[in-house]
């Protein structure tokens, strides 16, 4: 299948997407959620469809107008959500806006680390300053988000999905920082999950391969590009946002409940 043809549903990532997700269907109702980077991209679709599914969605992102824009949108069809602007490279206020939707929602259940940068760089042009900051998005605010969020599960148990990428098995280049993060981020998955569990805490991980958004589509997921991709899956299709959403819904659910410390690869086949 060409690239073209395996694409041509999907032109507008996150178009009118989950926006009626809930009808008859209240899976998280009554439950607190919380997603970084929830302002576009997999983000806006994980926002959209726990939003759809009854959940009290509460979201961070630096981008305030998009996420401003969102917050509204599903507020107008009667969901509850809240944006809260935010750089989750700052821990004391990644913290802050954490308090603050545990406080209106009335108890966080639900915690996506979701947020991410994968600008690619040669390893010439790394310097201290670009390396920090991958590590501050990509690992360091997976870790203080989810020290919060275990303390304010306290003892009623939690969850927590970590959201990973396939690149540190597949070791590709100009992405040092970011797949050194990625990498990482899967043996913290396990250990915290270890440490917490008897609380009732589940601490799961989702590994995408390349999850068709409209950054991607902007900047590196040329026709061409998209081929070559194409040729290294076993399902001759895109990953959408769609698809990232119902794997990270079901490590969110009671359906996985007899799962922690785990990683899932959602690629299409590609490793």
């Amino acid at each position: 299948m060409s690239a073209a043809a395996a694409g041509r549903a999907s032109t507008r990532p996150n178009a009118g997407f989950m926006t009626d997700l809930g009808a008859g269907l209240r899976e998280f109702e009554d439950q607190s959620v919380f997603i970084t980077g929830g302002a576009t991209g997999i983000g806006e679709a994980l926002v959209r469809g726990f939003a759809g599914l009854g959940a009290k969605v509460g979201f961070g992102d630096i981008q305030e107008r998009e996420g401003e824009a969102l917050a509204g949108s599903m507020k107008a069809k009667g969901c509850d959500c809240s944006f809260y602007p935010v750089d989750i490279t700052s821990v004391s206020d990644l913290r802050k806006v954490m308090d603050s939707h545990d406080g209106a929602s009335g108890g966080l259940d639900i915690l996506i680390n979701n947020a991410a940068n994968d600008t690619r760089r040669k390893i010439g042009d790394e310097t201290p300053e670009t390396w920090s900051k991958s590590i501050a998005v990509n690992l360091d605010a997976v870790f203080f988000g989810s020290q919060k969020a275990i303390s304010l599960f306290g003892d009623r148990g939690g969850v927590i999905v970590n959201v990973g990428s396939i690149n540190p098995l597949l070791g590709l280049p100009d992405m040092s920082a970011y797949v050194a993060a990625k990498s990482a981020l899967r043996g913290l998955t396990k250990t915290m999950s270890r440490e917490v569990g008897e609380r009732q805490i589940r601490i799961n991980m989702v590994s995408f391969g390349w999850v068709v958004t409209r950054k991607q589509l902007d900047l590196y997921l040329s026709p061409e590009v998209e081929a070559a991709w194409m040729e290294q899956t076993a399902l001759k299709r895109r990953l959408e946002v769609e698809d990232a959403f119902e794997v990270v819904r079901f490590l969110a659910s009671d359906r996985s409940r007899g799962i922690a410390g785990q990683e899932i690869v959602a690629d299409n086949g590609r490793t």
